[in-house]
């Protein structure tokens, strides 16, 4: 079935089904994210976009957050630490 027949059998306007967003060029934001990666290796990416915020970016959490890690940077978590209790007994031998 054709595009035109199918938008006219559903009752929706062709140009909603051909409209493909246009995103402004994020390049330079990229590279301002990257540099502040690579010099505060520690960062994650809401620190990062304090700091952007902070230079005068304007830039919400989620688009820092999607270009973060289409850039690869996002870290690994590091392992939970194990728990130093023992068990109930603790190792002392029961008295009887």
């Amino acid at each position: 079935m054709s595009l035109r027949k199918a938008c006219r059998a559903s009752g929706t306007a062709m140009s909603s089904m051909l409209y493909r967003p246009i995103r402004p060029d994020q390049t330079p934001l990229r590279q301002r994210i990257k540099e502040i990666a690579h010099t505060r290796v520690s960062y994650v990416y809401r620190r990062v976009q304090v700091l952007l915020r902070r230079e005068g970016w304007r830039v919400k959490a989620k688009r820092t957050y999607r270009l973060y890690r289409e850039e690869g940077l996002c870290l690994r978590l590091k392992p939970g630490r194990r728990s130093r209790r023992g068990s109930s007994t603790s190792g002392r031998t029961p008295t009887t």
